[in-house]
């Protein structure tokens, strides 16, 4: 099962097509895509999702300027997130016996709540991948440079990455550096991730970036995951 993450950045735009594009040459298994709007792009994003076989689950956000998340597959049933925290952070399908759960964190402190709902439930999940953009991420090796503004929330993240799931990209790269995003000022950050709970780690084909998709689609790499038949 192939996986593609990507921050469409504000929707995609004039990017659309170049976009669209994209995800045909990869054609994963399950799109997720953070910064997604429900808006004329939107709706582009949709029909090629639905001339492409796609099922999808999307939150129920229906401001067209607000970024939300996608997520979509073939054969996906989708899954309700009790009590979260508000309805545009998450979208969650079920898959081949798999939990997949698109994420689009809030920025800098209103991210907090979010947090508190993964932590508290995480414990309880089983066969279930976490992954999106999480606008944060570790401060002494998710960061570019030392000075560059501080990952908010680093501790929960911390939590959640190592004692409930297990960050996919670490298991494998324990101490590469590599960036998802760049800010205005060319400081790097590695802010997209993919969690697994512990049961599926063993089923891990590879992870990593395709950092091509920032020079032309958007401003964030493209995150993939490839798990083995579970």
């Amino acid at each position: 099962m192939k996986i593609l993450s990507l921050n469409i950045r504000s929707g995609g735009g004039v990017r659309t097509d170049a976009i669209l594009a994209y995800l045909n040459k990869i054609f994963p298994d399950i799109v997720v895509l953070t910064e997604f709007r429900k808006n004329v792009c939107g709706d582009r994003i949709l029909a090629w999702l639905k001339q492409s076989g796609f099922s999808y689950q999307v939150t129920p956000t229906v401001d067209g300027k607000k970024n939300t998340v996608i997520i979509a597959g073939k054969h996906i049933k989708a899954l309700y997130l009790d009590m979260f925290p508000n309805d545009w952070s998450a979208a969650a399908i079920r898959t081949n016996g798999i939990n997949i759960i698109g994420v689009y964190f809030p920025q800098e402190e209103k991210k907090q709540p979010v947090f508190d709902w993964f932590l508290h439930h995480a414990r309880d999940m089983q066969k279930t991948v976490l992954i999106g953009d999480f606008n944060t991420g570790l401060n002494d090796i998710d960061r570019e440079n030392p000075r560059s503004v501080r990952f908010h929330c680093q501790d929960d993240f911390s939590i959640l990455s190592t004692e409930t799931f297990i960050d996919a990209y670490r298991y494998d790269n324990p101490k590469k550096r590599t960036y998802s995003w760049y800010s205005v000022k060319n400081n790097g950050f590695r802010i997209d991730h993919v969690l697994l709970t512990r049961d599926l780690v063993k089923f891990l084909g590879s992870v990593f970036y395709d950092h091509s998709t920032r020079s032309t689609l958007t401003d964030h790499s493209g995150l993939i995951v490839e798990l083995l038949s579970v």
